[in-house]
């Protein structure tokens, strides 16, 4: 079981751990890196006594992360409190556990008990917190467009499909144009998800060139010179009446329109409407999606 280093109380103390009326600390606190594996993880839960429900949503994605061996030691670390009861960290031992692994772990032993309430209170960095600081602009919206690419790679649209931040790194690593998608639809004023129209005129541009990628959605934004019967002039009216409308779309259906209205104008085909599809399917996940069409000249 854990541990930690017993020190003789302060006169002053009351027997918190936290002296006067500042409360500061006099319990020492210490850590190391150590090996955890899933046996020590589950002896280490056995003294999770108070702590916020788990999300096994989280937990799959930190075992994801260990099994692709992905998963890398930082400064969050397991900490148990002066009296060895576990504060933080249960998500990643129990993912541990999940993925039947040994994984290098800070540990922090010897917090006041007190301190629980101040932990995990404060803004959480996102990935786009970490493209700004590596000189990224749009940084918002390029995390967006590196998500639903990942959903995309994953032949899904559900919105609780969510990468992890290391994902998204190698997401960008692999497929560093996308940032020029993000930078010609910011560009344009379009109806709808911007972020989704980033990822998909980065698909559309690998299937066809990001020429025919820039016409298709710049024509989208503009409504210039186009006939009646264009697909990205239908795509560009159905966007519009949506975006008055009281009931919007679900995200599944704007890109299965745009995808539609792609393939009907790399085909040379006029399109009467772009109606919604009122078709939709459950996904393993047991959300409601609308199918999508293949893109066309994707391989």
């Amino acid at each position: 079981p854990p541990t930690h280093t017993e020190l003789p109380r302060s006169p002053a103390s009351d027997g918190t751990g936290l002296q006067g009326k500042g409360k500061s600390m006099v319990t020492q606190m210490y850590s190391r890196i150590e090996m955890v594996s899933p046996e020590t993880a589950g002896d280490w839960l056995r003294y999770n006594k108070e702590n916020r429900p788990i999300s096994s949503t989280w937990v799959r994605r930190y075992a994801n992360e260990i099994k692709s061996g992905r998963w890398g030691i930082n400064n969050d670390a397991i900490a148990f409190d002066e009296h060895g009861n576990l504060l933080n960290g249960q998500h990643r031992l129990l993912a541990i556990i999940e993925a039947n692994t040994h994984v290098r772990c800070l540990v922090l032993r010897g917090i006041p008990a007190e301190a629980f309430l101040t932990m995990d209170i404060g803004k959480r960095r996102t990935f786009a917190d970490y493209l700004t600081m590596n000189g990224q602009s749009n940084s918002v919206m390029l995390q967006s467009a590196l998500m639903w690419l990942y959903r995309f790679e994953h032949e899904t649209t559900s919105t609780l499909v969510r990468p992890s931040y290391i994902e998204m790194k190698a997401l960008l690593e692999a497929h560093p144009d996308i940032v020029d998608s993000v930078q010609a639809i910011s560009g344009w004023k379009i109806p709808g998800a911007p972020s989704l129209y980033a990822a998909l005129h980065y698909l559309f541009a690998r299937a066809a060139g990001e020429e025919a990628a820039d016409e298709f959605w710049s024509k989208v934004h503009s409504g210039v010179e186009l006939e009646a019967g264009d697909p990205r002039l239908k795509l560009r009216e159905r966007l519009h009446v949506l975006a008055r409308s009281a009931t919007k779309p679900r995200t599944s259906e704007l890109a299965a329109m745009a995808i539609r209205a792609w393939n009907a104008w790399r085909a040379g085909r006029n399109m009467r409407s772009i109606p919604l599809i009122s078709r939709t399917i459950v996904d393993e996940r047991g959300v409601r999606v609308a199918p999508l069409p293949k893109i066309a000249g994707a391989k």
